[in-house]
């Protein structure tokens, strides 16, 4: 068995939601996908419009920075993209991790550990030997039309290029820091 294959066996986390979710303590190992979406949002609310358009701001609601990339992992059923939200501090993260390994190239594991709105950390980890796994490079070299592939759809088939963009937001990808 590759030693990469050992990574997925027994963590088949992937749910069956487009987003990748996980409980507290819960971890799941793959690759970061496609071009990254950023955009502004309400706590368990809308993506905000601005200002001026957006309902929630009216009534005085706080939006944050979020943004969205493709994560690829290994479902019960073979690969599947999730996408993975999240905020500016995760952010960080990557941009931090950008600076020593190719993202799009390199096996990572996410480890959520908290289990509320202000003790929730996502911890992003190189695998040692993260290198992709043949079966992994098949599945992404089939992938269609990557830089549409955020997506605001329930049960996509990324496969044949079904796509359906997310709503726009005033947000621009240069403020994230990868």
């Amino acid at each position: 068995m590759d030693f990469n294959d050992d990574f997925f066996s027994d963590k088949p986390k992937a749910g069956t939601s487009d987003f990748l979710t996980l409980k507290a303590g819960e971890e799941v190992v793959g690759v970061f996908h496609g071009e990254v979406k950023g955009f502004w949002k309400h706590f368990k609310g809308p993506i905000c419009k601005g200002r001026n358009e957006c309902e929630e701001c009216a009534k005085g609601g706080q939006a944050s920075k979020k943004f969205q990339i493709n994560f690829i992992t290994k479902g019960s059923e073979g690969y599947v993209i999730k996408k993975w939200e999240r905020g500016i501090t995760e952010g960080k993260a990557l941009g931090a991790l950008s600076q020593d390994y190719d993202l799009r190239n390199h096996l990572f594991k996410i480890r959520r550990t908290g289990s509320g709105k202000d003790d929730t950390v996502y911890s992003i980890i190189p695998m040692p030997n993260g290198n992709l796994p043949e079966e992994l490079k098949t599945f992404i070299s089939n992938i269609k039309n990557v830089s549409e592939a955020f997506q605001k759809t329930e049960k996509t088939d990324f496969s044949k290029g079904d796509y359906k963009p997310v709503e726009d937001s005033k947000f621009s990808t240069d403020d994230i820091p990868f």
